[in-house]
């Protein structure tokens, strides 16, 4: 069977599929970069932080906050990075 996907996109049936050994190494360099990374749902949260050494916030938390609330939470985040 030929691969799915797509010349136009480029997005192919195997893309993202990565052996179980290697999805740290992937994960770390993938988001390095970043200085704000953002984990939707707790389970997705706890596995991020513990794989990556480094507290990832549930955004599914901070949605349900108020927009004051948020802000206060934003700020104090933003100075304990500066």
């Amino acid at each position: 069977m030929a691969s799915h996907g797509s010349d136009e996109n480029g997005l192919y049936w195997e893309d993202g599929h990565i052996a179980c050994h290697e999805l740290f190494t992937v994960t770390s360099e993938t988001v390095a970069e970043f200085s704000h990374f953002y984990a939707y749902g707790f389970c997705k949260r706890k596995f991020l932080t513990e794989s990556l050494g480094r507290i990832i916030p549930n955004l599914k938390t901070l949605i349900a906050k108020t927009a004051h609330s948020l802000y206060e939470w934003l700020m104090y985040h933003l100075q304990t990075i500066s």
